[in-house]
């Protein structure tokens, strides 16, 4: 294992587990990522897109658990995956300094410290890792209770994409891509 598992209590009293993922997660994994889908207007997926099956999702987390400058980490409550965020090494010599950042939690759980939470223990894990120089993401423009998190942890915009998201007929959000020094 790449990642130290840890424990933290959020704003609501609860006992929340951090740990990497690891392939056996693939099936409770895929339902909370689609639990997240479905509940939240601030993911470019949509419920019908996200549909992979345990093989692919197994076959997803294997390489994150390969790859040196990778990872995922979940949120649990109970036993119980609520969340997780991934950090991804570039792929290409050229981009190997940096990583991009994704992640999700079930609406039970949001606005609780968690996401700020597994942001931080991701930062220091990254932090320990000597290649990465660069962590970047990518943000709804009018997701502003995580663009405030982001900014905390010294994530500054580094980019807009006007109108990349539509949302229906002349219905469009910017994308906002945010970026920090490790």
């Amino acid at each position: 294992m790449k990642f130290v598992p840890t424990q933290f209590i959020d704003k609501k009293q609860r006992s929340i587990n951090v740990r990497e993922a690891v392939p056996g997660d693939a099936l409770e994994l895929v339902a909370c990522i689609s639990d997240y889908i479905k509940s939240s207007d601030h993911q470019v997926l949509l419920p019908h897109e996200f549909v992979p099956t345990e093989k692919e999702e197994k076959a997803w987390i294997e390489t994150y658990c390969q790859a040196e400058n990778s990872v995922i980490l979940l949120a649990e409550h109970k036993g119980k995956i609520i969340g997780n965020i991934d950090l991804r090494e570039g792929n290409k010599t050229r981009i190997r300094h940096t990583a991009f950042i994704g992640m999700g939690l079930i609406e039970p759980f949001q606005n609780s410290g968690i996401g700020t939470f597994i942001l931080q223990e991701l930062i220091k894990w990254a932090i320990l890792r000597q290649e990465l120089e660069l962590l970047w993401l990518q943000v709804f423009s009018n997701h502003y209770i995580a663009i405030n998190m982001y900014k905390k942890h010294g994530f500054e915009t580094s980019g807009v994409q006007e109108n990349f998201i539509k949302l229906s007929e002349g219905n469009y959000l910017h994308k906002v891509v945010m970026s920090r020094f490790v």
